[in-house]
């Protein structure tokens, strides 16, 4: 409705300063004064009404909307409680099975639910990350009434309706954005408490049923909790560095890469650092430091992959870019309004080999990175238009 006002509106003052509309007094420097406010207003509002749109898209739209990875963390927490359950009914003993295997059992439970935690740490971030920019992007509200722009009086309505979807689309950002942020301190206490009851419920049952010695069983799952919650949320990180950096490999993003292998070798060794000061559980401990070394050779081998080819950064970005162009046609052209964020891929798209070889590394990095990002924006809209 009102990009359909705001086209009036802009060919209104036209016809104004074209001499389409005629005024009483017919004197051309108030035509023209009036048909240049008209202009500007609509220019105005157009752009007001542009950062509206955008900021709704971030909260509503596509699969990466704001809405759409709250309910993921939602699912993913309620998952995580679940789990929790699954621990303390396995510690109720219920199952004649050996030691090794009650042991082998609450390690594998309690690293999915580390796992878990981490992941829905990250993914709140993210969220309130991503509020942010969106809020950013509408920017203060309330808005100008209709009365701040001049010849808008035809046009009131539309835009103090405006006015008012922007105050509630501020609201609800700040809401939903922050929402996931503010129960994690929540989900900490709950895996702290979670913790204490594992040992509480083990005890009862141990006591009841006899089904190994109690107090070298409590020591040792003891240590086992105290080992794990160091060490699983370093194996989780190394984990998704290397798999970041085997994906940037693949895909010859090289900027990515090297800026991937920094923060993955420094990740290597405070988690050798952190794991080597762990006492206990030394079972548990050593194959986590096999796992981690694993990991951090892995990341080398991927980054040496790249970094092997011997090929200019120039054709490395060309090549990652020329690679992903598919994606303007299956994201960017199958939405009714494709995403903002592929007007930014088609300039990209655009590029010649001349281009990126005149680039130098500061240039290289804004383009490699603003491909990467906006494709995944676009991709994460328009899956759900």
């Amino acid at each position: 409705m009102l990009k359909k006002r705001l086209t009036q509106f802009a060919l209104c003052g036209a016809a104004l300063l074209f001499g389409g509309v005629s005024m009483a007094a017919d004197d051309l420097g108030v035509r023209e004064k009036t048909a240049i406010d008209l202009m500007q207003s609509a220019n105005a509002l157009s752009i007001r009404d542009g950062a509206y749109l955008q900021a709704r898209d971030a909260l509503l739209t596509g699969t990466g909307s704001i809405k759409a990875r709250l309910e993921t963390w939602e699912a993913g927490m309620q998952q995580w409680m679940t789990g929790w359950m699954g621990i303390l009914s396995l510690m109720e003993l219920r199952d004649n099975i050996p030691y090794t295997s009650f042991e082998a059992a609450l390690t594998t439970q309690l690293n999915l639910q580390a796992t878990r935690l981490l992941d829905l740490t990250k993914q709140a971030t993210q969220i309130k990350a991503q509020g942010a920019d969106a809020l950013a992007i509408l920017g203060p509200v309330p808005k100008p009434a209709a009365s701040s722009y001049p010849g808008a009086a035809p046009f009131a309505p539309a835009i103090d309706s405006l006015g008012s979807r922007e105050v509630e689309l501020s609201a609800a950002l700040t809401v939903m954005s922050t929402m996931a942020d503010a129960r994690s301190a929540t989900l900490r206490e709950v895996d702290t408490t979670s913790r204490i009851a594992i040992i509480t419920r083990l005890r009862a049952a141990l006591l009841a049923r006899g089904r190994y010695p109690l107090e070298q069983t409590i020591q040792s799952v003891q240590q086992l909790l105290d080992a794990e919650r160091v060490v699983e949320p370093i194996l989780a990180e190394a984990t998704k560095l290397e798999h970041e950096l085997d994906r940037q490999a693949l895909n010859f993003q090289i900027i990515h890469a090297r800026d991937t292998i920094l923060v993955g070798r420094q990740r290597c060794t405070a988690g050798h650092t952190a794991i080597n000061a762990v006492t206990g559980a030394s079972k548990y401990v050593t194959a986590s430091r096999a796992r981690l070394n694993q990991l951090c050779t892995a990341m080398e081998n991927h980054h040496s992959s790249i970094t092997g080819l011997g090929l200019p950064d120039a054709d490395l970005v060309a090549a990652y870019i020329d690679t992903d162009k598919v994606a303007l046609t299956s994201v960017c052209k199958t939405s009714a309004r494709p995403p903002v964020n592929c007007e930014r891929l088609a300039t990209l798209a655009a590029l010649e080999a001349s281009d990126f070889q005149s680039m130098d590394a500061n240039y290289l990095r804004f383009v490699e990175y603003g491909w990467a990002e906006n494709l995944d924006a676009a991709r994460r809209k328009g899956a759900g238009q």
